[in-house]
């Protein structure tokens, strides 16, 4: 069968193209659409009354713009004993990386939010007004994430426990600044952006000039963070 069916489709393979296209095209056509007979999420299939259904619609309800898919728990532990030094540089690492790419992705966000609200109209216009108050929620997670990433490093830096990687602090606590530069433009507040461009050359001007060049290119990708959490939260007191 499968011989002849081969003969077949070498002798006819044009009909058997065009019959494979009105196929797709048929299906195409007469095929449902997906959401009507498919749901996404991990919550779908189950019935609206359940707890677990309506705190997802709380969430969203609660927080349209800025909603996680998934969390993770970084624990810094040792079993049988105390944290060491290197442990306790690990964890301070950590915090402050993820709390300076925070900072970066927050200031990313908050910079579309300004372009969107330049090209409105009508800056009394209710929609105008929301994406100002989505700016000023931006700015105050940015500031507050890039002041923590400051703090970590004064921290670890009272505890100096891994003296060769003073280089690597010097960059993060560079970025910091930098970052923070941003932000004050983004404010408006030119004058605490250059004091904050000064804070930063103190760590060196070719530090500088790499991070400068790297942020010319960090539109090509986006750390979709939205919140950090570290053990200086009340939450975790």
């Amino acid at each position: 069968m499968f011989i002849h069916l081969g003969q077949f489709v070498v002798k006819h393979w044009r009909l058997v193209i065009l019959l494979w296209l009105v196929a797709a095209v048929l299906a195409r056509v007469a095929a449902p659409r997906w959401d009507d007979v498919a749901q996404d999420g991990d919550f779908a299939y189950l019935p609206a009354q359940m707890k677990s259904v309506v705190g997802e619609r709380l969430l969203r309800e609660a927080f349209p713009h800025n909603r996680s898919k998934s969390q993770i728990v970084l624990i810094v532990a040792r079993e049988g004993g105390e944290l060491t030094g290197v442990d306790r540089f690990a964890a301070y690492d950590l915090a402050r990386r993820f709390l300076n790419i925070l900072g970066v992705s927050r200031i990313a966000r908050g910079q579309h939010l300004q372009q969107e609200i330049s090209r409105g109209n009508n800056p009394d216009s209710p929609r105008t007004k929301a994406l100002q108050m989505r700016l000023a929620v931006e700015i105050a997670a940015a500031e507050h994430a890039l002041e923590e990433t400051i703090r970590l490093n004064q921290d670890f830096a009272s505890e100096r426990v891994l003296e060769r990687y003073s280089g690597d602090d010097r960059r993060i606590n560079a970025s910091a600044h930098l970052n923070l530069s941003r932000l004050r433009e983004l404010q408006g507040d030119h004058q605490a952006a250059e004091q904050e461009r000064r804070r930063a050359d103190k760590y060196g001007q070719e530090i500088v000039r790499q991070l400068l060049d790297a942020q010319r290119n960090e539109n090509k990708f986006e750390w979709p963070l939205l919140d950090v959490w570290t053990w200086y939260e009340d939450v975790f007191r």
